[in-house]
């Protein structure tokens, strides 16, 4: 079986305003970004993290992180790279790897 990648879609990420602004500062158009389950979160059981080099930048917006989150929870791979960056504002394409 093959492996490839679906572009799933795209979205800006959320929370940033609350994250480090010399690590945002550092993330740059193209860099891939990790997408990590958060099942603990006490504001959202569905919380998918979106990570820069294993550090969290923000989350997948609440409207989209259930569907990512059931794709991550089945065994899903999902990949997301960054679209654009600047001033605390990141948007990303998210992927999802899969056999066909």
């Amino acid at each position: 079986m093959k492996k490839r990648r679906f572009r799933l879609c795209a979205l800006t990420v959320v929370g940033t305003q609350y994250q480090n602004p010399h690590l945002l500062a550092k993330v740059g158009e193209a860099d891939e970004l990790q997408l990590e389950r958060e099942p603990e979160n006490v504001y959202d059981p569905s919380a998918v993290a979106v990570l820069w080099e294993g550090e969290r930048i923000g989350f997948v917006p609440r409207d989209h992180a259930p569907t990512l989150a059931a794709l991550i929870d089945h065994g899903f791979r999902m990949r997301a790279t960054v679209d654009y960056a600047a001033k605390g504002i990141v948007t990303m394409d998210v992927w999802m790897y899969a056999a066909v």
